[in-house]
């Protein structure tokens, strides 16, 4: 149908793209290290800077309305109001809110207004409402924390798939966080030294333990 060549006047630069994606109305947007372009928008036949975004890398962009889109960038979420003709920066999720300092590989959103992120240092999800940012790493039961460079990807469902380091890993953005049991005591191993003696004796776990005076 068509065939966009860099170099050739249409506003495809040579750089690394991140991510191409449509909004709501059905517009092209890509986004990659653009350097001073930041985003571009397929806008009568060829690509257009957005006028409003910072420089730098961006790895993924996701559309809450017609107008309104949360980005992500390295170590920062941003979300963004859009008029159709330039983006207004409204809100940053950066390190003074507990954002891990690394590239991002992808943003998926929940129903109640969280913003999820797959990092290299765990899951993120930042809750706008209560404006509270928590990291899930192996202790909140992902086999792996280490996600990969390529964004998610959201099912009709509304449920995430997600690359890591391993495999794959499935997350609903929308579901409570379970509490979870507090942590049992677990003995593993007990040594005792007697008498100054040089070495130290094992004892059964599972025998009674009396300690004596002093």
């Amino acid at each position: 149908l068509d065939d966009i060549r860099i170099g050739d006047g249409r506003g495809l630069v040579d750089v690394p793209v991140e991510q191409m994606l449509f909004d709501p109305r059905g517009g092209l947007w890509i986004m990659g290290d653009m350097g001073e372009l930041g985003l571009l928008r397929w806008q009568k036949d060829r690509f257009e800077r957005v006028p409003g975004i910072a420089p730098g890398n961006l790895f993924d962009m996701a559309w809450v309305s017609a107008d309104e889109v949360w980005m992500a960038r390295s170590g920062a979420l941003e979300r963004y109001r859009w008029d159709g003709l330039s983006m207004t920066l409204r809100e940053r999720v950066g390190a003074a809110q507990g954002m891990p300092p690394v590239s991002m590989g992808g943003i998926a959103l929940g129903r109640d207004g969280q913003v999820w992120a797959t990092t290299t240092r765990g899951l993120v999800c930042w809750h706008s409402r209560e404006r509270r940012l928590r990291v899930y790493g192996e202790k909140d039961g992902l086999p792996d924390r280490e996600f990969s460079g390529r964004p998610p990807v959201v099912g009709a469902d509304g449920r995430v798939l997600a690359v890591t380091a391993t495999g794959l890993v499935g997350f609903d953005p929308n579901a409570a966080d379970t509490p979870l049991p507090p942590s049992q005591l677990v003995i593993d191993n007990i040594q005792v030294r007697r008498d100054d003696a040089e070495g130290q004796q094992s004892l059964p776990v599972n025998a009674p333990l009396v300690l004596g005076p002093g």
